[in-house]
């Protein structure tokens, strides 16, 4: 249980962290997951309603945030992936879906991230715009790296 409440503390720390560092993509609802060995596997998800995911840009990466309550259970979904390594696979009306490559700790795990968002213009048109503007970075290694309650500690 430490190890849960020490991992919660640090997400929120990287959420402050962004609110004052980074600029603010947007807030919208989706789920992110990681994808092994053909399985998938909850990073942000709920049963019920999709979360809320804050969206962070800080050169050269986005960092995905989320909160909320699951089954009387407090949650979180951290991931911050190399804005390179994020492709749109589907867009289809209000719905985006993005693929993340391996890269940085991903790479050891061999695993793939798929993220569901369920878009309002502005905000999509500022997603779009910063995936066709980035290109890679050296500095990509120090992105690629996936948190959750899901996952064990």
């Amino acid at each position: 249980m430490e190890d849960m409440q020490s991992n919660v503390e640090r997400a929120l720390g990287m959420y402050l962290d962004d609110l004052c560092k980074a600029v603010h993509v947007g807030t919208t609802r989706g789920a992110v997951f990681l994808i092994y060995k053909e399985r998938k596997y909850p990073i942000v998800s709920s049963k019920a309603v999709l979360p809320l995911i804050d969206v962070f840009y800080r050169f050269p990466c986005l960092e995905f945030i989320s909160f909320w309550r699951e089954d009387g259970k407090n949650m979180y979904g951290y991931a911050k992936f190399a804005v390179s390594r994020v492709k749109v696979l589907e867009e289809k009306g209000d719905y985006l879906l993005l693929a993340v490559e391996p890269h940085g700790h991903m790479i050891k795990a061999n695993v793939y991230v798929l993220i569901l968002l369920l878009t309002v213009p502005g905000f999509k048109k500022t997603l779009f715009r910063l995936l066709e503007e980035e290109g890679e970075s050296e500095d990509e290694n120090e992105c690629g790296i996936i948190d959750s309650s899901y996952l064990p500690t």
